[in-house]
């Protein structure tokens, strides 16, 4: 008996050090699988348990980041300060992530404790990230990976090589990816993330511009879906989902990148404002709000605000969240 229980405590030990393995190996591999780190669900759980969040407000590092030389304060400090009757509990981290966003909609569903509202903002320079999540190999590995809604991620390695998954990875690998303008190639994916690289200023901008807003929306994009489920799962348990757009560097497309650009970027705002009208999801575009020398950016333009800039979002955010009248 005693040899049996050592051979199940050996062959379960060695399936979690193939299991560490394999997270090893696909970790860096896979930029689209997002999961909110556990201690998140312990703070959201903490918040909500001591009624101090009526409002969750999720997001990246647009909420806030700041320069050296100017007030830290960010959306949401100047969103608490201007409306302090307001409960808001924030959660940000680096990074647009639709897929965890509905993974912590889930949670705050299924718990006790509900907020009234939750916000989503939206990046507009950040959905281009997922179109590595696009190919149909990536959505069935991060089906895999997901282990129903216990917040963990748990990698069962027979299911991946059943699958022939790695070999796909490398098929897909970003970097060796033709990058394409509608019909037309521009080079491969590596030209445009190395961007930090390059000295010449100009260049800098045009392609990280061109990376940023090359994307086309419609309702199969899987950030459009997550988005989508995160609304449908909140209203489902008498959650407010509130969608926010993000101001966008507007100035710099229309001074750096072609027309096409222009109306491309155009075209993603109007269907975003469509989707949401459409849903009955209340929603605040602030993607053209602000003039361009109100975003913050060292390398090229990004979302990234100025201290004006946050207070400005923070108090049309409040006064929009009021005029709701959520009780």
């Amino acid at each position: 008996m005693k040899k049996f229980s050592l051979q199940i405590l050996i062959i379960v030990g060695l399936a979690l050090i193939l299991d560490s393995f394999i997270f090893l190996c696909v970790r860096e591999k896979l930029p689209m699988l997002y999961y909110p780190e556990p201690h998140r669900f312990g703070q959201l759980l903490g918040a909500l348990e001591r009624n101090s969040a009526d409002i969750v407000f999720l997001g990246d590092s647009v909420l806030t980041t700041s320069a050296d030389n100017e007030d830290p304060a960010g959306i949401q400090d100047y969103l608490q300060k201007d409306f302090p009757e307001l409960k808001v509990y924030t959660l940000n981290h680096s990074g647009f992530r639709p897929p965890e966003y509905l993974e912590l909609c889930r949670f705050m569903a299924s718990y006790k404790h509900k907020p009234k509202i939750v916000i989503i903002p939206i990046n507009l320079c950040t959905f281009s990230y997922s179109l590595l999540g696009d190919q149909p190999e990536m959505q069935e590995l991060r089906a895999y990976l997901r282990n129903d809604y216990t917040y963990f991620v748990f990698y069962r390695p027979l299911l991946l090589f059943k699958s022939d998954i790695f070999s796909r990875i490398q098929e897909q690998d970003m970097n060796n990816a033709a990058f394409y303008f509608y019909n037309t190639k521009l080079g491969t994916y590596k030209d445009y993330l190395d961007i930090v690289k390059m000295t010449d200023k100009k260049e800098r901008i045009i392609k990280g511009l061109s990376f940023q807003f090359h994307y086309q929306l419609d309702n199969q994009y899987p950030f459009v879906k997550d988005l989508m489920e995160c609304a449908k799962v909140l209203k489902a348990h008498d959650i407010k989902p509130v969608f926010l757009i993000l101001p966008s560097p507007y100035g710099y497309v229309q001074e750096y990148l072609s027309q096409d650009y222009m109306q491309l970027v155009d075209r993603n705002i109007s269907f975003l404002d469509s989707l949401f009208q459409n849903q009955g999801d209340p929603f605040l575009d602030l993607s053209h709000s602000l003039p361009k020398e109100s975003f913050l950016w060292e390398y090229y333009p990004n979302a990234h605000l100025k201290h004006e800039g946050r207070a400005m979002v923070a108090l049309k955010l409040g006064q929009y969240i009021k005029n709701l009248n959520v009780k």
